[in-house]
């Protein structure tokens, strides 16, 4: 019996060596080099290398006496030679690798030359061999992923839908066929899977529960979804929420021309519908493949009838307390008159109102033919219906990185257009209001709101914890202010109502999906290939908000799982973390590393951080401690970003380290604000002779206090830890410093940022003064050659307008 089984064996485990060779050849081609597959080894001149296993025949052509002058290399990418490893592996695959290795360690001792194992792991358990860890070289296919040209199809017909599936199968064919630019995503069970499995470049998925299915829509994206239907008496009573389920991925449907498709769908608006005749289908497809143009059109109009991001989920109400809901009445179509596209997340038809009044509006908009300035130009309107007066006027606040890729189908960072959302929580009186987006003071109205008044409260109290809201009065028709600004205890000041969501990310409720993980993960894994060789030493520092150091003066409860704790708790490779608010819990008196009135940290709060860097990075932070140990600090009573927004301005003193203000050191400053800004200090006097290269966010500036009386020359890029790999180049730093706040984690960084690119966009946002600033630093000739490539940045600007 057992016999028979290792005969059966025998033929899989050589086709999976080829398979199996196959693949490491492509992650370790330097190494491999060019070559065939022959007698269960890759053969190249003068060397064979077995792969994972010595099978029979391999053991016959490839023992030294046989072989001749031919190097043989046995290479292990699993512990294969420890049968006790094995235990936890499935009995016929168990079985598979002692027969072909695990039972060969003596024949591979006695006829193999050399031995390659794939990480330093095996290396260090398989010492008495004395094995070779190969560097990975993938191939550039296993480097790249999905291109951005790539046009995605799914169908995610169940089981029930085999009869579509089969009439779908040959349109698809010969679609992906006539495009290889095209994949598809299909779902189904086993019998579909064989159905499927010879059509090139299709992905089967297996059947999900719905939690499942309803996380892969808001996680994975797609251009087109197929809705076919065929007549059958099941069919006739289905709904059209295929159409949601897809343009929750971004993709606009294509679908029979059938109920309940006929009637809902807008053909050719945001949506098609066509007979089921599979050579129209074929044209149809094939030639929305190819125009980009019209795609983009159908998925712009799909994505105005839904709210592509998650909604906040209604708290429990308190069981005394009644709601109400409002109704909304339609005063124009996305994508119609006057070109406008749009979406409100909240509210809907479905949201409830809370017995303060208070409403929680979250909306994105593009006027037509939208431009950085227009953005800028942004405001969402309400006025009672009716009435000529507008009572609201809210300014664009929120980025809408999911607005521009999967509306405009572009890369986030950096877009132009980035800015298109707004949020905001507003006490409203009932009655009927029209909501609208205004540019340059023409407002488009889009919707009318009939808010009932609130019910009220009975008199027994609650045991249910209810969310904070605003005591303000309700709105009349007369303007009011967002509230920016969270008063806490002691009358320590946080932020509220930011384009971050600061409140929704320390309770929780906010957190990274899954795609966002994967961003991150990448982004720390780069960082960490950046310093593999141990230069440059390369730190990520998250400067904390201050409502995680001091959480009993902040009137919210921490969520038990957080994006910093989502971030901090990530797998796999990375640099050198540091957590600034562990670090700043760690001290005697928390409070001294924050300013009771601003959102950033003390100069304190950043010296103690960045000793903890130099730490973690092994260098010398007690004589870095001794340089800081003369530093004398005096109170200034400042507003800060906080308090400056209250009325009247609220101030609180707050300690400022003395005489050593870097901008005196600068050797270089585009004058850019924000994002782009760059700042060079050269300092002879410095603790170390290295160079720093920091990507960092507003968090750096009191960081740069210290960091430039370290290091002789310290380069500040103003990016939120956003990498422009071009000046890894240029500075060839010893030590590189990632820096973001952490409420900026909720959008993962990359290494895709352009300095040359982000300077020119944001020159061109300026308003003309800092423009006429920044173009004079660009005309200076006296510029040190050691910042030459970020002058030349500036004098490539075109002028700025003439002064009045």
């Amino acid at each position: 019996m057992l016999r028979a089984l290792m005969h059966w064996l025998t033929p899989i485990a050589e086709s999976e060596a080829a398979h199996r060779a196959e693949a490491t050849r492509a992650y370790f081609r330097s190494v491999l080099g060019a070559g065939t597959w022959r007698d269960g080894a890759w053969v190249s001149e003068g060397r064979a290398v077995l792969v994972r296993y010595a099978d029979p025949a391999a053991r016959r052509c490839w023992a030294r006496e046989k072989r001749g002058p031919v190097h043989l290399v046995y290479f292990m990418d699993d512990d294969l030679l420890d049968e006790q490893s094995l235990g936890t592996l499935p009995p016929r695959y168990a079985a598979k690798i002692k027969r072909f290795a695990t039972d060969q360690k003596q024949w591979l001792r006695t006829h193999v030359d050399e031995f390659w194992v794939a990480t330093p792991a095996l290396a260090r358990k398989y010492a008495d061999l004395k094995p070779w860890v190969p560097p990975l070289a993938p191939t550039p296919d296993l480097r790249q992923g999905a291109q951005a040209s790539a046009v995605r199809l799914v169908y995610h017909g169940s089981a029930s839908h085999a009869a579509e599936h089969a009439w779908l199968k040959p349109i698809l064919a010969e679609v992906l066929t006539q495009c290889p630019q095209a994949a598809l995503e299909v779902i189904g069970d086993a019998q579909l899977n064989r159905l499927w499995r010879d059509v090139p470049r299709t992905r089967v998925m297996h059947p999900m529960r719905w939690p499942q299915y309803l996380d892969h829509t808001k996680t994975s994206t797609a251009d087109i979804g197929l809705a076919p239907l065929l007549p059958t008496p099941f069919n006739a009573g289905r709904g059209p929420v295929k159409f949601y389920d897809y343009a929750r991925m971004g993709a606009f449907v294509v679908a029979s021309d059938v109920p309940p498709f006929q009637g809902f769908i807008e053909h050719d608006q945001d949506g098609l519908l066509l007979p089921n005749d599979p050579a129209l289908w074929v044209q149809r497809l094939v030639a929305l493949v190819h125009d980009s143009v019209q795609r983009r059109r159908l998925q712009s109009a799909a994505q105005g009838r839904i709210a592509f991001t998650e909604a906040k989920p209604a708290p429990t109400p308190a069981k005394t307390t009644s709601v109400a809901q409002f109704k909304v009445h339609a005063l124009a179509r996305v994508g119609g008159e006057g070109g406008w596209r749009w979406a409100f997340d909240c509210p809907s038809p479905s949201t409830e109102r809370s017995p303060s009044n208070t409403l929680e509006i979250q909306a994105w908009a593009l006027p037509p033919q939208a431009d950085a300035n227009t953005v800028e130009k942004l405001e969402l309107w309400l006025k009672p219906t009716g009435s000529a007066q507008v009572a609201l006027k809210v300014p664009f606040n929120r980025d809408r990185p999911d607005v521009i890729q999967r509306v405009l189908q572009a890369q986030a960072p950096g877009h132009a257009l980035l800015r298109c959302g707004v949020g905001v929580h507003l006490p409203l009186a009932g009655g009927h209001w029209d909501v609208g987006f205004a540019l340059a003071g023409q407002c488009f109205w889009v919707a009318s709101w009939e808010l009932p008044d609130s019910a009220q409260q009975a008199t027994e109290p609650s045991t249910t914890e209810q969310p904070e809201l605003s005591t303000a009065p309700p709105v009349k028709p007369a303007a009011a202010a967002t509230s920016k600004v969270i008063v806490g205890q002691e009358g320590w000041l946080f932020l509220d109502n930011d384009t971050n969501r600061s409140v929704d990310q320390f309770t929780g409720q906010l957190k990274l999906d899954a795609a966002g993980l994967k961003q991150w993960r990448d982004y720390l894994a780069q960082a960490a290939a950046l310093c593999a060789s141990g230069r440059p030493r390369c730190a990520l520092v998250i400067a904390p908000s201050k409502e995680f150091v001091l959480p009993h003066l902040y009137p919210h409860t921490r969520g038990a799982v957080t994006t910093v704790d989502q971030v901090l708790g990530l797998p796999g490779p990375r640099p050198v973390t540091v957590d600034g608010g562990a670090v700043l819990r760690a001290q005697p008196d928390p409070r001294l590393g924050f300013m009771q009135t601003d959102t950033h940290w003390s100069n304190r709060g950043a010296m103690w951080t960045v000793l903890a860097t130099l730490e973690a990075l092994g260098l010398d932070a007690q004589a870095a401690q001794a340089h800081f140990a003369q530093d004398r600090y005096a109170a200034h009573k400042i507003a800060g970003d906080l308090g400056s927004k209250l009325n009247p301005p609220q101030i609180a003193a707050t300690d400022f380290l003395c005489g050593t203000d870097p901008e005196k050191l600068t050797v270089f400053d585009n004058l850019l604000p924000n994002i782009g800004r760059v700042q060079i200090f050269e300092s002879p006097g410095a603790l170390w002779p290295q160079k720093l290269l920091v990507f960092g966010a507003s968090s750096s500036y009191p960081m740069l206090r210290y960091w430039h009386r370290l290091f002789a020359r310290c380069v500040f890029v103003h990016s939120a830890a956003h990498v422009d790999p071009a000046l890894l180049d240029i500075e060839q730093a010893d030590v590189l410093v990632l820096q973001s706040n952490g409420r900026f984690l909720i959008e993962p960084p990359n290494f895709e940022f352009d300095l040359a690119r982000q300077v020119q966009t944001k020159y061109a946002q300026c308003p003309p003064e800092r423009r006429r600033q920044v173009w004079a630093q660009g005309q200076r000739e006296d510029w040190r050659s050691s910042v030459a490539p970020y002058a030349a940045m500036l004098s490539a600007l075109p002028p700025p307008p003439a002064a009045d």
